[in-house]
């Protein structure tokens, strides 16, 4: 576990390895001024910042904006020489979660367990609650097609449509089933990504199969749900459940924000040598000084759907995670009143041959 410590004097960082030297398994990197604090940042994982008042020609308050934007999970803890209650009160607010003077570095090893101790019970609610959020969508499927179900008991087709819809409803379990694995295992104190198996498989085929699931969702709300793949297939390696809970938020979205008897076209391609899945729809649009903002943990445009479904701000940021950890990105146009494009992008797997 490394922790990043963000001061000027050698001396206060020889107090705090010495103080936390009873935590195992704890390692302290030290650096001096901001700039060097942005490239530990990008290339370690921390588990804590302890950060000065002031570094240079920054102060901690840059830091900490610019770690709450950019790694919100990780907890800022500010540490000065002169420190009152009203700053520390100012610090939290804009998103530190503790503060401590430089006199009390005897505490620190209280002060980290405890914010350490905060910070997973917080990541693992979040896990649960981004794992409840990923089961809607399959279960909007579900829940579309026994609706159908209701309407058309009774054609002289029914025992066809039944067994068709009965597999469709199997296939969406399936997916419920493999979401709530990752649950358990988050439960347990296991890494999401220790959980991934990366396979090549065909965009084509994934787009198509998640298609078939949620056609009945989009039906019960009049709306065409158009699958397009591409002409050949199209290999990436990932990992499928993955690569499938994006897809499901990025069609329960258009379906959810999409008028009566719109359109939605699922499109497989490929755009300068990279392999995408793109979601289409004619609903009510996103505003482009939104495009960003839609992303992060929480964003809520509106607090209910077109269909009085309140939202949870949290469908676009779990995409925007997952297609992070497929090594993926996601790109956005929208205008209102124009409706929606959501694209994933994800790196060809070049070890098999595309067709043509």
């Amino acid at each position: 576990m490394r922790v990043l410590l963000v001061d000027t004097c050698p001396n206060i960082a020889d107090q705090v390895r010495v103080s936390v030297r009873a935590i195992a398994d704890l390692r302290v990197d030290h650096v001096i001024d901001y700039k060097s604090a942005l490239d530990r940042l990008q290339t370690h994982t921390y588990a804590t910042i302890i950060c000065d008042f002031t570094i240079n020609d920054y102060s901690a308050a840059d830091l900490l904006n610019f770690v709450t934007t950019n790694y919100p999970d990780i907890p800022f803890i500010l540490l000065a020489n002169q420190l009152d209650e009203q700053i520390g009160v100012e610090f939290m607010e804009l998103g530190a979660s503790d503060y401590i003077h430089k006199e009390s570095i005897g505490k620190l090893p209280y002060v980290l367990k405890r914010t350490l101790l905060e910070s997973n019970h917080l990541l693992l609610n979040r896990k649960i609650g981004l794992g409840m959020h990923d089961l809607m969508s399959p279960i909007t499927a579900i829940k579309g097609y026994l609706d159908l179900m209701k309407t058309q008991f009774g054609d002289q087709h029914s025992s066809r449509v039944l067994n068709d819809y009965s597999q469709k409803i199997r296939s969406g379990v399936q997916d419920i089933s493999t979401i709530l694995d990752h649950m358990r295992n988050a439960q347990n104190g296991m890494r999401e990504e220790e959980d991934e198996l990366c396979l090549d498989v065909d965009l084509n085929w994934v787009a198509r199969e998640v298609c078939d699931i949620m056609q009945g969702a989009a039906q019960s709300r009049y709306h065409i749900l158009i699958y397009k793949p591409f002409e050949y297939p199209v290999y990436v390696s990932v990992d499928i459940p993955h690569l499938k809970r994006i897809l499901y938020n990025f069609i329960s979205n258009a379906i959810r924000y999409t008028p009566e008897r719109g359109e939605i076209v699922v499109e497989v391609g490929i755009v300068d040598d990279q392999a995408y899945m793109a979601v289409t729809d004619t609903g009510i649009g996103i505003p482009q000084e939104k495009h960003e903002q839609i992303f992060r943990m929480n964003a809520k445009l509106q607090k209910f759907d077109l269909y009085n479904k309140k939202s949870t701000g949290l469908g676009l940021y779990v995409n925007a995670s997952l297609a992070r950890q497929l090594g993926g990105k996601i790109e956005v146009e929208s205008e209102p009143g124009e409706g929606s494009t959501f694209r994933l992008k994800l790196p060809i797997q070049s070890s098999i041959q595309q067709t043509g």
